[in-house]
């Protein structure tokens, strides 16, 4: 991540409609869910159905301030130079309700096409995690971002390795509460875990010494709880960690680490 351009504050026509709304949404369906794209300016942000516009994608302010901006996905397409990987996985996408398994399968029918690389080629051939690897790999990240806190070079970084750890584990507890044979406990499950998995195969992804900045743009973009999780099993013990904190400007993640993290979060 180290020398990646950051993304520049927004022109006019931007939406900016759900700017404040969006730092906490009011159901899973209006937050978004966090697409794996590829290209270095779209990585972790979020896709939600936009109605007539069709698909819009929602991402921080880039300037670091609180709040959130809204742009349909061509306008998007235009702005931040989607890799063809992204583009095949918007196609196979299609017009499909923006949801966790949805985009998941998306972006293993379009990982077989070969864009993303070979790596995510292969995990696309391979048998997807299941439910158990994946709350593994979000418990790990989420405890070595506790250690990445006492060793932080600044102030700033160590509290928003803590601010970071303490949504994550409200999403993860939450998650563990849901009804385990449930199609709606499962449902829920994945919603909010969404996103954070993706961050986890980042990080492993990531050399020691480039996980500081990793961190800072996981910080910006963890997708918040929604209002509506708060009347879910265990959700009446949703305290203010759930809320995100903000974690500065928005930068951009290499190609390469995106494609490596693709691979990662599709494999087994």
């Amino acid at each position: 991540m180290k020398g990646s351009p950051s993304l520049a504050a927004p022109q006019d026509g931007w939406m900016t409609r759900d700017a404040r709304a969006l730092s906490r949404p009011a159901t899973v369906a209006e937050r978004g869910v966090v697409a794996p794209f590829t290209a270095p300016l779209l990585f972790g942000v979020r896709l939600r159905a936009g109605g007539q516009a069709g698909l819009e994608v929602v991402f921080p302010n880039p300037s670091g301030r609180e709040g959130w901006f809204v742009l349909p996905w061509k306008s998007a397409a235009e702005a931040f130079r989607p890799s063809l990987a992204d583009r095949a996985l918007m196609a196979a996408l299609g017009e499909a309700q923006p949801t966790p398994s949805a985009l998941r399968a998306a972006a293993r029918r379009a990982a077989a096409e070969g864009l993303a690389g070979r790596a995510a080629r292969r995990a696309a051939q391979s048998p997807p995690p299941d439910g158990a690897t994946q709350r593994l790999r979000v418990e790990t990240f989420l405890a070595e971002i506790g250690l990445a806190a006492r060793s932080a070079a600044t102030e700033s970084d160590r509290r928003r390795c803590e601010a970071l750890r303490a949504q994550g584990q409200a999403a993860a507890a939450l998650a563990a509460a849901q009804p385990a044979a449930c199609p709606v406990g499962a449902a829920r499950r994945e919603w909010l875990l969404d996103g954070w998995e993706l961050f986890a195969a980042a990080w492993a992804e990531t050399p020691a010494a480039e996980r500081p900045a990793l961190l800072r743009q996981a910080a910006c973009l963890a997708p918040p709880l929604p209002l509506e999780a708060e009347s879910w099993p265990g959700g009446e013990a949703l305290g203010p960690e759930a809320s995100p904190r903000g974690g500065g400007a928005l930068g951009a993640v290499a190609q390469e680490l995106a494609e490596a993290a693709l691979a990662r979060w599709l494999a087994a």
